[in-house]
Formats: C-alpha cells, sequence, structure tokens
C-alpha cells in the first residue's frame, strides 16, 4: 500500500511539473539579450525581437501564481536582458542617435525600454518593495493591467514604424 502511495504522489506531481499552465517558461526558452549581440539590427529591432519574447513569459508566469521568491528569481533574468539591451544600445547603436531609428526619436524608443523595465519590475518585484507591495502589484497586473500596458507598448512599437 506504501508503494501504491508513493507512485500515485509521483504521478500527481509529474502532472503538475509537467503541465504548461502550471509552471513558468523553461529557463532555455526565457527571453535573454547579450550586450554583445552581433548582426546587422537596428537598435528598434533588437527592442522588437525582445519584446515579442517577453509578452508571453509575462503573461504565463503572472498566470502561474508562483511563490514570491520565484518571481524574484525569474525577475533577475527578465530585468537583465532588457537591462543589456540598454548597454548594448550605447555600446553599439550610439553612433546613430543623432539621426534617430526607424523614424523615431532613440530617446522615444529608450523611453520605452524603460517602461518594459518598469513592467517586469511590476510582475516580478523588486527587492526593496514588500512582499505584501509585490502582490498587490502583481494583482493590478492580473486584473486587465498587464494586456493593456502591452497594448499601450505594442502601439508604440507600430508607430516607430519598426521593420
Amino acid at each position: 500500500m506504501r508503494t501504491a502511495h508513493w507512485g500515485r504522489l509521483a504521478i500527481v506531481l509529474a502532472a503538475i511539473l509537467l503541465s504548461p499552465g502550471l509552471r513558468p517558461v523553461c529557463a532555455a526558452e526565457r527571453p535573454s539579450f547579450s550586450v554583445d549581440a552581433p548582426g546587422d539590427a537596428t537598435y528598434a529591432q533588437h527592442i522588437v525581437a525582445l519584446w515579442e519574447k517577453t509578452k508571453p513569459t509575462l503573461r504565463e508566469d503572472l498566470a502561474a501564481n508562483l511563490p514570491d521568491a520565484e518571481y524574484l528569481r525569474l525577475g533577475k533574468t527578465m530585468r537583465a536582458a532588457w537591462v543589456n539591451l540598454q548597454v548594448h544600445g550605447s555600446l553599439h547603436h550610439a553612433d546613430k542617435r543623432g539621426s534617430g531609428v526607424a523614424d523615431t526619436r532613440d530617446d522615444t524608443l529608450a523611453d520605452l525600454v524603460g517602461k518594459i523595465i518598469e513592467l517586469v519590475d511590476d510582475v516580478y518585484g523588486w527587492p526593496p518593495d514588500t512582499p505584501r507591495e509585490r502582490e498587490d502589484k502583481r494583482q493590478a497586473m492580473r486584473k486587465s493591467r498587464l494586456e493593456y500596458k502591452i497594448k499601450r507598448f505594442d502601439a508604440v512599437l507600430r508607430s516607430a514604424n519598426v521593420n
């Protein structure tokens, strides 16, 4: 009987861990960006590419109702990707700052990246906030604020005429 109990428990645990709706995106699929990213992409194209990877991850992680410590852990890698993109822009796209990128002033794109980092902080939390404050922000994100911000950021990128 004891073996049967452990067998059922193992099956339930495996089902939970393998269920895509109950776990965050695995580490290999999580958005990332290297400061030394090669290629001929513009700053705006880098933003679009990272944003397209970030949106579903934000949605899945927020829906997963993870413990606060797990959100903080996942937030570090997400925040690092966007900060790396900012550094990459300064190092590799600084010569294009005067002319703008894709008919949009670079400060518009830089402002958008800053707002995306704020969104990441609202979803995953930031250590100076208390656990209660972090969870309150996550609840606000779950109540359509995340989708509202995603639509706003998508609109900014569409208006930037980014290809």
